[in-house]
């Protein structure tokens, strides 16, 4: 093997550690629930809610690791930027850092806004998972 060919294989295999980074907490803002926004404005009324103190309620334990679960089968792409239908926005913190992120309506994306990536739930049950997380949290 050669040395270029190991580089990119090394490569390959740090980045599919960074994309599989696992949430430690996730907090979702009851206020920010059902608007129509751009890109840019979900991700300026996320660290609106999170400057103003604005309630939230705080995922932990057993449902973050569901969460976790159903990330690492979706299927990561780069956000484009555009109008999104919004069903929930909140804060995802992963060894101390902050990821603003929106749920869009129908739980077919999870979008990281601090990043631009988005991670598409492909699968029915992923998609029925989150929302009946949801669901039991009163969103």
């Amino acid at each position: 093997m050669t040395a270029r060919a190991f580089a990119f294989l090394l490569l390959i295999a740090c980045v599919g550690k960074t994309q599989a980074q696992r949430l430690d907490s996730v907090h979702v803002f009851r206020a920010a629930l059902g608007t129509k926004c751009t890109t840019a404005k979900a991700e300026a009324n996320a660290w609106k809610c999170q400057r103003s103190r604005t309630s939230y309620l705080s995922i932990a334990g057993s449902e973050v690791q569901a969460i976790n679960e159903a990330l690492s089968t979706a299927k990561l792409d780069k956000h484009k930027p555009g109008q999104l239908e919004v069903a929930g926005l909140g804060f995802g913190y992963a060894k101390g850092a902050m990821h603003a992120f929106a749920i869009t309506a129908g739980a077919e994306k999870v979008i990281d806004l601090t990043t631009r990536r988005e991670f598409v739930l492909t699968g029915l049950s992923d998609r029925l998972k989150l929302k009946a997380l949801l669901l039991t949290l009163g969103l």
